[in-house]
């Protein structure tokens, strides 16, 4: 059965739906969601594809995907997480900690911090994630290299372990 998907114009207003794989009017959206999750160690959570998602074994972000027609971006990173990792966690207060504009979709990232997890107790969704495992940074930016990560600046992942350490509100007044 196909993934319907909101439109939305870049001001969020939606604008109709879309079957997930095709290819949809230029100047609308769909609306991706991510997660990062960071230990009391400020390790950040990994997953690795399965075969049937990629076949070199590629290390990518604890979770995320693409929001479903009817969903917010709260319930699509609940749904997400769970589906993947089997994680239960209450979205319904959060907001994101930033958005980004990519040429067709928008992606709503959030942080869960001082979240302390076995990887082994984990209910892996078979068919998208085979492993997790924590990693510092310095370990993500060495499987960057060694291309056994998801193709990511370095200054992204700066930003994430940045924003981990500080929280939101990160602006000091003087």
């Amino acid at each position: 059965m196909p993934e319907i998907m909101d439109l939305y114009t870049a001001d969020r207003q939606k604008a109709g739906t879309h079957v997930r794989g095709t290819k949809h009017a230029e100047g609308l959206y769909t609306m991706v969601v991510h997660v990062y999750i960071f230990n009391s160690k400020s390790e950040m959570l990994l997953q690795q594809k399965s075969d049937r998602k990629n076949k070199n074994n590629i290390w990518d972000f604890s979770a995320g995907g693409c929001s479903l027609s009817g969903e917010t971006s709260r319930e699509a990173i609940t749904r997400e997480l769970f589906e993947e990792l089997g994680i239960h966690y209450d979205f319904s207060a959060e907001t994101p900690y930033f958005t980004t504009y990519y040429k067709d979709c928008f992606d709503d990232v959030y942080i869960l911090r001082n979240f302390d997890v076995d990887p082994k107790s984990l209910t892996l969704q078979e068919t998208e994630v085979k492993a997790a495992k924590w990693a510092t940074k310095e370990e993500i930016f060495r499987l960057i290299d060694e291309s056994k990560f998801l193709p990511f600046s370095k200054d992204y992942i700066e930003l994430l372990f940045f924003l981990n350490q500080n929280g939101k509100g990160f602006v000091k007044n003087n």
